[in-house]
């Protein structure tokens, strides 16, 4: 290898660095991170900057989601010398909060900081591992730090109007986003982040007329930058992809990759996902990995059944190393991914060993909720009312199916308004379906230290409440007669009712 790229580097430099970063990412591939070094060190010899190399090798299988190799390649560019070490912690804080280690991610962004005390990537991701770990204050604090003239600074007023508690803080969140948008210097998604966040803060005030104004915009701005403006496509490929993935024939080529004790807490997204799985968190039989984040890496595109079955394969595997790169104990490995339930068969085989609790609440509600948030186009129906519609009539039915192919020892509903109503009768019913110990530490799940970082990870900070129940009902002008007549009173044919 050596003398290939001494022949190499001699025709072409450039070429010849590229051949490195694609063979080290082939090592780190297929397991054999302990030639990576020695590789670097060779390439060292010819380049003279091993450091740059390893960077962007870090870099690399940062994006593939090899943490832990990526921080080792982060932590040897760092000790040979790279040129910008605040950018290189940053990125080891990073990867330690995606594998669920806050401590060390705030060691990381706190030595960013010290090497440059003006590095606002190192506050701003320090400020949401705080929020993440339910540390308001010093989260709040780092984001006011952000200066008005950072590109991070629009971002950091959204994340302060989200923590906002009292009218006065929400009103005075709202004079600085109407400053913002008045001035007109800000980037369409920062725009359209803005006016998510004034329409939460007017809701908050129960201005609802204001807060239906700036979702309204809101909405309207978002589908200006959307790359799946084309819901109709979309909703085609998804009812395919379901149906694909409920075939007899598909499901006996599914390969049974591990007999792992696997919970899926699943469901439409702002169903309460989050708050069942905060709740369920709080036992010590349980390891809590949040949103892994993997389903929304599926393509829908399936024409044709050997390439989508070794696609899904393929899938499956990386799902499963990612697991193992989170959790190699024994307690249950609770993956809080709310459309799982689109790969729900596929997972139930997969992993034999698996269950899954659908979490159901009122359709208009969690239509609501999410023409509330500012979903990314992974997310392809959040962007209306009409293309979320579309998207239940088909998510609902694949539920229904999933859960006969699963079969009801595997698959439990849970209702939200269960949740919230009758909280201890229905936890107990979720706990001795998953075989976990009842305890009364999860009433106090609001106290947890326990990481939340999705769109609810300060809801769950507070104590139970009735307050999202019946909702929509102050924005009952957004719903069109046909989808209150369908969606007000709606169940899952009794499957909400069983166990």
């Amino acid at each position: 290898m050596h003398q290939y790229l001494v022949s190499m580097v001699g025709k072409d430099k450039t070429q010849s660095k590229l051949f490195c970063l694609w063979y080290a990412n082939r090592l780190l591939e297929y397991g054999r991170s302990e030639f990576v070094g020695r590789f670097f060190s060779a390439c060292e010899k010819l380049f003279n900057d091993c450091a740059v190399m390893e960077f962007n090798c870090a870099y690399y299988a940062h994006q593939a989601s090899r943490w832990v190799d990526a921080i080792k390649l982060y932590e040897s560019a760092l000790s040979n010398g790279y040129d910008s070490p605040e950018q290189v912690y940053t990125n080891i804080g990073n990867c330690f909060r995606e594998l669920r280690r806050p401590a060390e991610a705030e060691d990381a962004y706190t030595a960013a900081i010290r090497c440059n005390s003006s590095w606002w990537p190192a506050y701003y991701n320090l400020a949401l591992t705080y929020e993440e770990m339910g540390r308001k204050k010093q989260a709040y604090d780092l984001f006011l730090q952000i200066p008005d003239d950072c590109e991070l600074y629009c971002l950091a007023i959204v994340r302060v109007s989200y923590m906002a508690d009292s009218d006065s803080e929400c009103k005075k969140c709202l004079y600085k986003i109407d400053g913002l948008l008045v001035n007109g210097s800000v980037s369409k998604f920062d725009e359209g982040s803005l006016l998510y966040a004034r329409a939460w803060l007017n809701d908050k005030l129960k201005n609802f007329s204001s807060a239906l104004l700036s979702l309204q915009g809101a909405q309207e701005k978002s589908r200006s930058y959307s790359e799946t403006s084309d819901s109709v496509n979309s909703v085609g490929r998804y009812s395919k992809f379901s149906r694909f993935c409920r075939e007899s024939e598909v499901l006996k080529k599914v390969e049974v990759v591990s007999e792992q004790d696997i919970l899926f807490v699943c469901g439409m997204y702002r169903s309460g996902t989050t708050l069942l799985s905060q709740i369920l968190s709080q036992s010590n039989q349980v390891f809590s990995a949040g949103e892994l984040g993997l389903v929304s890496s599926v393509d829908f595109d399936v024409d044709e059944m050997s390439a989508g079955v070794a696609t899904l394969n393929a899938w499956v595997h990386r799902y499963h190393c990612r697991v193992n790169q989170l959790y190699g104990g024994d307690r249950k490995f609770l993956d809080k991914q709310p459309n799982s339930i689109d790969l729900a068969p596929i997972l139930a085989r997969a992993f034999p060993n698996s269950k899954f609790l659908y979490c159901f609440r009122n359709p208009l509600d969690v239509c609501l909720s999410i023409v509330f948030q500012q979903f990314d186009d992974a997310i392809w129906y959040a962007r209306s009312i009409e293309s979320i519609n579309a998207y239940m009539n088909i998510h609902f039915k694949n539920v229904v199916e999933s859960k006969k192919l699963i079969g009801s020892n595997r698959f439990k509903v849970v209702r939200y308004e269960d949740v919230v109503g009758n909280f201890e009768a229905s936890v107990r019913s979720v706990c001795s379906f998953a075989s976990i110990d009842y305890s009364q530490k999860m009433s106090e799940f609001y106290k947890s230290s326990v990481l939340a970082s999705t769109a609810s990870v300060w809801q769950v900070r507070r104590p139970l409440h009735k307050e999202s129940v019946g909702r929509w009902k102050n924005y009952e002008s957004l719903f069109s007669p046909s989808m209150l007549s369908r969606w007000e009173d709606f169940d899952l044919g009794g499957l909400e009712s069983e166990h």
